[in-house]
């Protein structure tokens, strides 16, 4: 038997797939208008159960429970909502998916959460790149490069995404951007994790000579933390 989603008083468009019901649907209220906490909120919730990333060719952002959380997300923010099963239809195995990937609603979205988010911070800013790349060329021909940097962002987020939460102690996220020298290092490392000392002083415009052995020391010590994934 097919179970629909409950019904939230609004035009939706209901699909059936095998397996899951997708319910699409325009949200009662704009993420803009949302306040300071609601935003804080929101923004620790996906660094904690969500999942930043580009499916095929487009950015998404998701959440994935157990709980009524996601068809809520989706009434007042709209999007996408899954109602699915593992395995057998049974209620322990019911799962909501939340899932928000159209390129104007997403990026208001992220613009909202991002100054807030401390583990996710890095792939929302490649997530905002992607996605304002689709909405500059929906229209028009795709520039030389268009794909290629849309797999580059994509392989960061993938890479990013499979790697262990930062010490938030030694490498603070922030809307701010890294001020310390060790987040602004580990921050060029997530994306060349092949790159020297001298290539790091030369990039972030410190003095090589000074700053070698601290750079060499800082370098040591992320990638230690990365092999440990």
């Amino acid at each position: 038997m097919k179970e629909k989603m409950p019904d939230s008083g609004r035009k939706k468009k209901l699909i059936i797939i095998r397996n899951r019901v997708m319910q699409i649907g325009e949200g009662l209220r704009k993420i803009e208008d949302a306040a300071d906490g609601k935003r804080n909120y929101l923004a620790a919730l996906i660094d904690g159960e969500g999942c930043v990333d580009i499916h095929g060719m487009t950015p998404e952002i998701s959440v994935g429970m157990k709980s009524l959380l996601p068809y809520m997300l989706w009434k007042e923010y709209g999007g996408r909502i899954y109602k699915r099963w593992k395995g057998r239809k049974e209620a322990e195995s019911l799962i909501y998916s939340w899932e928000i990937g159209k390129s104007k609603r997403l990026r208001p979205f992220i613009i909202s959460i991002m100054p807030f988010s401390r583990i996710k911070h890095r792939q929302l800013e490649l997530l905002l790149e992607a996605v304002n790349m689709k909405i500059k060329y929906h229209y028009k021909k795709k520039p030389d490069g268009f794909r290629q940097r849309l797999l580059e962002i994509k392989s960061l987020i993938s890479e990013l995404n499979s790697m262990n939460p930062p010490d938030i102690k030694d490498v603070p996220y922030h809307h701010k951007g890294a001020k310390t020298l060790t987040e602004r290092i580990r921050r060029f490392w997530l994306e060349n994790s092949d790159i020297k000392p001298k290539e790091t002083c030369k990039r972030l415009s410190l003095p090589y000579k000074e700053k070698h052995r601290s750079v060499h020391s800082i370098l040591s010590r992320i990638r230690r933390k990365g092999n440990k994934r």
